[in-house]
């Protein structure tokens, strides 16, 4: 082995250590970022619900005076069977024929 190839192959070998070093570096990083990411993500799907119950509150409220709360609570059970079903339509491959 000639001097250039052993320099050659120290170098090589230094820069894959060092390479390998800031990859996992980045990798320890990104990891911490998702953490961040999905605990936001539950704080704000929190405020997002509770919105959402709201509005849907001040929907029903404006039939007070027309429906009785058995119809209310009777169309909210066709509203959550009708989104577990679009949410089946959605996740289930398409058939083969």
């Amino acid at each position: 082995m000639t001097n250039f190839q052993a320099w050659e192959q120290q170098n090589l070998a230094k820069f894959a250590k060092e390479a390998n070093k800031k990859l996992l570096a980045q990798q320890k990083e990104i990891e911490q970022l998702i953490e961040r990411r999905v605990e936001r993500m539950n704080l704000n799907q929190g405020k997002v619900a509770q919105h959402l119950v709201d509005d849907l509150l001040d929907k029903i409220h404006k039939y007070d005076e027309t429906l009785y709360m058995s119809t209310v609570i009777g169309v909210l059970e066709i509203v959550k069977q009708q989104l577990i079903n679009d949410s089946l339509d959605t996740t289930t491959p398409p058939q083969r024929t």
